[in-house]
């Protein structure tokens, strides 16, 4: 099960048997806010209490987006600072990372769809903010930051809008 709001992720927890659970998010807040921090009261929070909190309470997989676990050393893709910090925190409490969406965004004008997806897709936009046009310029650069995901900061696996 996946989910944006931390608060479902939390509800699922207290309902058993259930398959593993996901937790994802897409703000950048400081690694060290908590629940209590004014930026977390909505649904959308991956602060290092709320991620502790869920871990305990047996979420098993957290989703930050590919922008948080991506930076560029000169024009090469490699791990975020974030990225290592998140990574320790998740086995620290036997669980995993993952991220989300690897091919969603695009280039091109047109709007994909699961049957369609657009003749100028490549790692632009909101995805690909930390390293668009530094170390990733075409599609096939989404085969680096994969190799960097899975081997360099140890995802498990990654969400993906198309098959």
């Amino acid at each position: 099960l996946q989910t944006f709001d931390h608060r479902v992720a939390q509800h699922w927890t207290t309902i058993r048997p259930l398959p593993s659970i996901e937790f994802m998010w897409s703000t950048f807040l400081p690694l060290h806010a908590g629940e209590d921090d004014p930026d977390c009261k909505t649904f959308d929070c991956g602060a290092g209490m709320v991620i502790s909190s869920l871990a305990r309470q047996g979420v098993a997989f957290f989703g930050p987006p590919l922008q948080l676990l991506l930076s560029s050393a000169g024009h090469r893709t490699v791990p975020s600072n974030a990225s290592v910090w998140y990574s320790r925190l998740a086995r620290e409490h036997g669980a995993a990372l993952m991220s989300w969406s690897i091919e969603r965004s695009g280039c091109s004008t047109t709007a994909a769809t699961p049957s369609v997806q657009p003749a100028a897709i490549g790692t632009c936009d909101w995805y690909w903010g930390s390293t668009e046009g530094i170390s990733s310029y075409q599609h096939e650069d989404t085969l680096l930051a994969l190799h960097v995901l899975f081997q360099d900061v140890g995802i498990a696996g990654i969400f993906a809008d198309f098959p």
